[in-house]
């Protein structure tokens, strides 16, 4: 392998890098971001800052993506495809294995060196955890930054890449815990090895040494920028690092730099065209606000805000949501369903539930109009357990399809909220063993076909048609969030006549605050 060919590989994932972090779409969402954010920081600045820090994090990716280009191209090793790279890999891993992981990760954080000493321990838990393969397995998913033989001694190689060991970052860890992890799931996927010959490498691409590792010995498990190239590889370390210092500053490349920043100088400061929309099932409004409901609604400055499962009754709750008009539809049963919006702008005209008697009882719908769109709200019952009340959600889907066809005639309709119904297989985690659960019947995914098939569109899966994993709720159960094991069953759905006017939907998965997260509808009406 000459030193060509490895600069001209490090000049394409750097291009790339660089075109992927500043693509159209990255500066879109960014400048729609900032537009909203008050700072005292210029609004192109903190644009290019946030691309900048982007492109800093894929820092990390392209070390990973070079030593993999590194070991691929070295004859002595093979690099295991099945494994490595941005992959979900599916853990299989013993819950005694599990204890014994974070039994270890505990006594390295809370005994002193002459007590536990970590040269001894972790080859005596490397060990436990082959002894201890079987029995109850949980299930995890994450990827594996590169996995490869050594092809003289079938050694495997288990290498997880950071560019460096800087502890501030809060997942320090987290990294250990998953390195040992995956070790004990590579122990099970590889039955025929000795456990000696599954070797677990963290490995940073700078040598220096900033704080230290007091879960893996330093010797055996850690390699630092040219220990690792000395004993692995035939290219020389400092080759590449003085090429990359040297590329950071070439004339090429800050010419990228300029010319990005003369493009985000000339961002429009008008106003944003936009409108933002939000909707969420807050599990109760008052839980909500102990966890931080208002620090969120108030970052994000939309221009509707609306709310499900309040939990509400009139008179228990004076929120004061500074320039926002408040409508609030209340359940007869105390503590049970109810909806909110909160809208800057004052609509024209404002109805709450269907108008029918025996569907209005329970605060689920509440309907906004404006001068060019209906925004309805509403909270779908659930079928609950043993489909007790599937008959029921039955009348009310055909009741409630009829009235937004009613509003239609008029003008078009943005309906969102906690629909209670997963539409298709990649909308939960576990759709065969959920086939009829309430959320995930046939007869209700068949009622939001019809309902798409009316005339609506749900926006999500218009703009991201097969992402999967992105979830709006989890049971508090069996530490399903921590797992992801989640169910999409909020929407944004509007009627086809604003397919134009659709610019982006989010699921804001990150919040937390209740069972449910946030989903986010991006409308504008100057195209």
């Amino acid at each position: 392998m000459t030193n060509k060919n490895i600069e001209n590989i490090i000049s394409e994932i750097v291009t790339k890098i660089i075109e992927n972090s500043s693509s159209d779409k990255k500066l879109k969402d960014l400048i729609k971001k900032h537009n909203e954010k008050p700072h005292f920081i210029p609004k192109n600045y903190r644009v290019f800052g946030g691309l900048l820090q982007s492109m800093n994090i894929q820092f990390g990716n392209f070390i990973e993506l070079l030593m993999e280009y590194l070991i691929k191209n070295d004859g002595k090793y093979l690099v295991i495809d099945k494994f490595s790279g941005k992959k979900k890999n599916s853990f299989k891993l013993s819950k005694k294995n599990d204890e014994l992981i974070d039994n270890y990760i505990t006594n390295c954080q809370t005994k002193d060196e002459e007590t536990f000493d970590i040269k001894v321990e972790f080859p005596k838990l490397l060990k436990s955890l082959s002894e201890n393969k079987n029995g109850e397995m949980i299930y995890l998913d994450h990827d594996i930054d590169l996995l490869f033989e050594a092809k003289n001694t079938k050694k495997v190689y288990y290498l997880e890449i950071k560019y460096n060991d800087d502890h501030d970052t809060g997942k320090f860890v987290d990294i250990n815990r998953k390195i040992i992890k995956t070790y004990a799931y590579l122990l099970n996927e590889f039955q025929d090895r000795d456990y000696i010959d599954i070797v677990p490498i963290l490995f940073f691409f700078t040598n220096k040494k900033m704080k230290g590792n007091i879960y893996l010995p330093e010797a055996t498990n850690i390699r630092r920028g040219k220990k690792f190239f000395e004993e692995f590889l035939d290219v020389e370390y400092d080759m590449i690092h003085n090429y990359l210092t040297d590329f950071s500053e070439n004339s090429e490349n800050i010419k990228k730099f300029e010319d990005l920043f003369e493009k985000i100088k000339n961002i429009n400061e008008n106003e944003r065209k936009y409108m933002k929309l939000i909707s969420w099932n807050v599990n109760g409004i008052r839980a909500a606000i102990k966890k931080g409901f208002l620090d969120y609604f108030n970052e994000q400055n939309a221009d509707i805000f609306c709310l499900q499962e309040t939990k509400l009754s009139a008179g228990q709750l004076d929120l004061e949501l500074k320039g926002y008009h408040q409508y609030w539809n209340y359940a007869e049963k105390k503590g049970y369903s109810g909806t909110a919006i909160f809208t800057k702008q004052e609509p024209l005209s404002v109805s709450y539930g269907l108008g029918i008697e025996e569907h209005d009882k329970e605060g689920r719908v509440i309907t906004l109009e404006f001068e060019k769109f209906y925004m309805v709200t509403v909270y779908t019952p659930n079928s609950k357990d043993e489909l007790l009340r599937l008959n029921y959600r039955m009348v009310w889907e055909d009741e409630f399809r009829k009235y937004l066809k009613n509003l239609e005639k008029k003008k078009p309709v943005v309906v969102c909220g906690d629909l209670n119904v997963a539409h298709e297989e990649i909308d939960l985690k576990n759709p065969k063993t959920n086939r009829r659960n309430a959320g995930f019947t046939d007869e209700e995914r068949g009622k939001f076909t019809e309902l798409l098939d009316s005339g609506f569109i749900d926006t999500f899966r218009y703009f991201y048609p097969n992402l999967e994993q992105v979830y709006s709720w989890w049971s508090y159960r069996g530490r399903a969030r921590e797992n992801n094991a989640g169910w999409r069953i909020d929407y944004f759905v509007v009627s086809k006549g604003l397919e134009k006017n659709l610019v982006d939907a989010e699921i804001h998965s990150q919040i937390e605050g209740s069972d449910h997260c946030p989903v986010v509808l991006f409308l504008e009406f100057n195209k």
